[in-house]
């Protein structure tokens, strides 16, 4: 007996006859229990254990009636050259809808044939006025994918290359410039055989990308400097001519306001000087009409 967290597993050993029996029909009814185990045949040590993830796939697996029964049927037969099989089925989503997302576990070791990203999937077409399959095999193009694959074309599939030097994705390229079709507008052969063309970049060492890089990174950071500092310079200038701007405002109020000043003072003492000539003169036409009357007042009093 062994448990791996909640569920409990027991091994135990099987005649021949028992053991096929079991691989068509895991589910083992025992006396003692309600419901029927499910049965697992025991993998190798040195097995590893392997999801493929499989797109592409005809739409009739997911059929109701015996698309389950065909699609293991048919991983079989496409994928035992690959390893062992131990678990398939499709997954469906939220809309209840099967959408070719189809599955296989299987076991594989060192004897077997490595995993490819495109297959050649073979299988029997239905007849959809009876329900039956038909008895001669299509093949069409399905996908498989898993963890830890390496890289491979994400346009022609191939595994030999990447998607940039796919020379099946290049035919179905045009360089708008020139509308020569088969290649990317940086390796464009009339582009950089131009010799005025002062964009065209050549290849070096790792050592020398690494030096120009540096020597641009110290170019950039010096010309960030030299920004600053000329930055710098014009705010100072830019304060100082406001600063002087604003001592020749307040020289000027200044001045004018002295000009008011002496001009107020001067029409104070204007106006004293005209008042004082006021009373004088007013002061000698009294006097002047006092001895006309004194002398009218001594002639009209003689005897």
């Amino acid at each position: 007996m062994r448990r791996d967290n909640s569920r409990v597993y027991a091994e135990i050993s099987v005649s021949p006859m028992m053991y096929q029996q079991m691989l068509h029909q895991p589910a083992l009814e025992l006396k003692n229990f309600d419901e029927p185990l499910m049965s697992y045949p025991t993998l190798s040590p040195s097995a590893n254990i392997v999801k493929l993830s499989l797109t592409r796939l005809p739409a009739q697996y997911g059929r109701k009636d015996g698309g389950t029964t065909q699609l293991k049927a048919d991983i079989h037969h496409s994928l035992d050259k690959y390893g062992q099989l131990i678990d398939c089925g499709y997954v469906i989503g939220g809309s209840s809808i099967y959408a070719s997302g189809d599955y296989a576990v299987l076991a594989v070791n060192s004897t077997y044939t490595k995993f490819e990203h495109s297959l050649n999937w073979t299988y029997q077409p239905i007849d959809f006025s009876s329900g039956d399959l038909l008895p001669e095999r299509n093949n069409i193009l399905s996908l498989a994918t898993w963890a830890a694959m390496p890289p491979y074309c994400k346009y022609c599939h191939s595994m030999d290359h990447a998607l940039i030097d796919c020379e099946t994705h290049k035919k179905k390229l045009t360089y708008d410039f020139w509308g020569i079709a088969g290649h990317f507008q940086r390796s464009c052969p009339r582009r950089n055989e131009d010799p005025d063309n002062s964009t065209k970049k050549r290849k070096g060492s790792k050592a020398q990308q690494k030096q120009v890089t540096s020597d641009s990174s110290t170019a950039n950071s010096k010309s960030t400097a030299a920004v600053k500092k000329v930055a710098t310079a014009q705010f100072a200038a830019a304060a100082k001519t406001k600063a002087a701007a604003e001592d020749r405002v307040a020289a000027d109020a200044e001045a004018t306001a002295a000009k008011v000043a002496a001009n107020a003072h001067y029409a104070a003492n204007a106006y004293t000087e005209a008042n004082a000539r006021t009373d004088a003169n007013n002061a000698q036409d009294a006097a002047n009409t006092l001895n006309e009357f004194s002398s009218c007042a001594t002639f009209a009093f003689i005897p």
